[in-house]
């Protein structure tokens, strides 16, 4: 209940918007277990959003969530050791848990996945099974992944090259009307573009 009880507060639905009271409500769910206040509460001090931007703390509630194999948490601690966000950065350390997410059917992080594979970060450059990745990205209907994909047709990388496979798959992301980019400013909206 207590993590019903933040996302009013958090998006102004019905009462007056406070993040503060939101990531209150977050905490208290967070602190029974449940994994998706976890995530939430943690995006909170990723983003500074009702508490102080804390990184390490942020990496902490979704290494909880993620401890649940939960997907959002799992691609979330992935993320966070790609980039080193609140943890010393580890490429091989993040292909291990965006393989966890993927196992767990995370989308975003087949993408991300593929990333790795597709630059030789954290694992041996494969394009074959960057394009393999992104295809179950894709598939998902997850935009990176779809214009990753393209790519790889439109240089014959991984895959043999094909216009129209490539203008196919930069269609299908193109047609997405909303999906978050790097700005997102709320905890459902993971950040999902790629540097």
């Amino acid at each position: 209940m207590q993590l019903l009880s933040g996302l009013p507060d958090e998006v102004g639905e019905g009462v007056e918007q406070s993040w503060g009271r939101g990531c209150q409500w977050y905490r208290k769910a967070a602190e029974m277990g449940l994994a998706r206040a976890q995530c939430n509460l943690a995006w909170c001090y990723e983003h500074g959003k009702g508490v102080e931007l804390q990184l390490e703390e942020a990496f902490c509630w979704y290494q909880k969530a993620a401890e649940q194999d939960d997907a959002r948490g799992l691609f979330s601690v992935a993320r966070a050791y790609d980039y080193g966000r609140g943890v010393a950065q580890d490429w091989k350390e993040a292909v291990y848990w965006y393989q966890k997410a993927v196992d767990a059917g995370s989308a975003y992080a087949m993408c991300d996945l593929g990333v790795c594979y597709e630059r030789g970060e954290g694992v041996q450059q494969d394009y074959a099974k960057a394009a393999e990745l992104y295809r179950q990205a894709a598939e998902a209907g997850n935009p990176p992944g779809q214009c990753n994909l393209g790519y790889l047709y439109e240089v014959g990388q991984g895959v043999e090259q094909n216009w129209e496979e490539a203008v196919r798959w930069y269609g299908a992301a193109a047609r997405q009307e909303a999906w978050p980019g790097p700005n997102a400013t709320w905890p459902g909206a993971m950040n999902m573009a790629r540097a």
